[in-house]
């Protein structure tokens, strides 16, 4: 390569990134060789990535550098490497959804449509994060009762149908993501914190719950640690949400990577 070091290279954005490979200034085996250096380095400090599939990303790099097709043809973000999170099904791997009950959970179809299309437009992976705390309630859920199953089904949508009048006149929401502090890493596991946890997330829960669009943007740090909100939009108002998430990013500037400590 002609720029950059492989330091440099896992600081890049997806499109700083995608703009060097297809120009040549960067081989796609470098930038996910620079990825996989940066993840033996930090993650056994915070176990952010515990499958990672090197030898895959690694074939589909050398398979994007060989390309001879030309620029225009290439997909957006050829050559990037990229994470999955674990509640989404990716060939080969399973979705174990941060419980040990799932570790055999493979996917029955090649990928679920978001994971398709982050491969069409990559034609890679590294799969996944996970929150450890999700494995103690997952353990700890029992099975659903057939009758609140269906109240809870009426439930939702009557709150989807209030949320959506609600937000004909506020279209856009801004609200923590989670509205406790950050926990201590491990912390997560003691005794009742996953039921704080769950509560410091409601709001996170309910737009999940309620299938609404939301960006996530950093917006600073606190003692070190990061903190973020959410932009809510209505239902199918993705664009909505990129909108507003853009200028608070502009605005704030762009708070990673941020070294474990």
């Amino acid at each position: 390569m002609t720029i950059g070091t492989a330091t440099e290279l896992w600081r890049m954005s997806a499109t700083e990134l995608a703009d060097l490979i297809r120009t040549r200034q960067a081989s796609s085996q470098e930038v996910v060789e620079a990825h996989l250096q940066r993840i033996e380095t930090v993650d056994p400090l915070v176990n952010a990535v515990p499958v990672v599939l090197a030898e895959r990303a690694l074939e589909a790099a050398r398979a994007v550098d060989s390309s001879d097709a030309g620029g225009g043809d290439l997909p957006p973000f050829v050559g990037v490497p990229f994470v999955v999170k674990s509640n989404i099904d990716v060939a080969g791997t399973p979705t174990t959804q941060g419980a040990r009950a799932f570790t055999e959970a493979y996917p029955t179809m090649l990928n679920t449509p978001d994971a398709r299309a982050l491969w069409d437009a990559t034609s890679q992976m590294m799969p996944d994060d996970t929150r450890r705390f999700l494995r103690q309630f997952y353990e700890s859920a029992g099975d659903p009762d057939p009758a609140a199953t269906v109240r809870s089904f009426v439930t939702r949508h009557s709150l989807l149908r209030a949320w959506n009048e609600f937000q004909e006149t506020h279209p856009l929401i801004v609200a923590p993501i989670c509205s406790d502090i950050p926990f201590r890493a491990g912390s997560d596991l003691d005794e009742g914190r996953v039921a704080e946890e769950i509560r410091s997330l409601r709001m996170t829960i309910a737009v999940n719950a309620l299938g609404l669009p939301a960006a996530a943007v950093p917006v600073g740090l606190a003692d070190g640690l990061p903190q973020a909100v959410e932009v809510i939009g209505p239902r199918y108002g993705e664009d909505l949400c990129l909108d507003a998430a853009q200028p608070l990013e502009e605005r704030l500037g762009i708070i990673t990577p941020i070294e474990p400590r």
